[in-house]
């Protein structure tokens, strides 16, 4: 829905896609941190929490990249955003930029880098 949104040009419409979407992963993480926090108190949870994080195994589906909760990480629908950053890192005449990005996700970010051709 937010790619046919954008792509009509229904900038109000994708803008609130955007929001619900933000709002309801936001949502969603907040039930998971309630219920991981009554079954071992923050401290010890927040200790761990980065390497538990990073050491996950995670999966693709439906252009989105999911946890092991089914919480996303990228979802495809952020494409727009991605494209921006992109714009703002590398604006027009900026051939003589080196990129280097460390990505975690679906590769957005580095596919619409690389279509303003920096120099690495």
């Amino acid at each position: 829905a937010g790619d046919a949104a954008f792509e009509a040009g229904a900038q109000d419409c994708f803008d609130q896609l955007i929001r619900c979407g933000c709002k309801a992963n936001k949502e969603e993480t907040l039930r998971a941190d309630e219920a991981a926090e009554e079954e071992e108190p923050a401290a010890k949870r927040q200790r761990s929490s980065h390497e538990d994080y990073l050491g996950q195994r995670l999966w693709y589906e439906d252009e989105q990249l999911l946890d092991e909760s089914g919480l996303g990480v990228m979802m495809g629908w952020e494409a727009p955003l991605m494209a921006k950053h992109a714009e703002v890192l590398l604006p027009e005449g900026s051939r003589d930029a080196v990129v280097l990005n460390v990505g975690f996700g679906l590769g957005l970010v580095d596919r619409f880098l690389q279509e303003r051709h920096p120099r690495e």
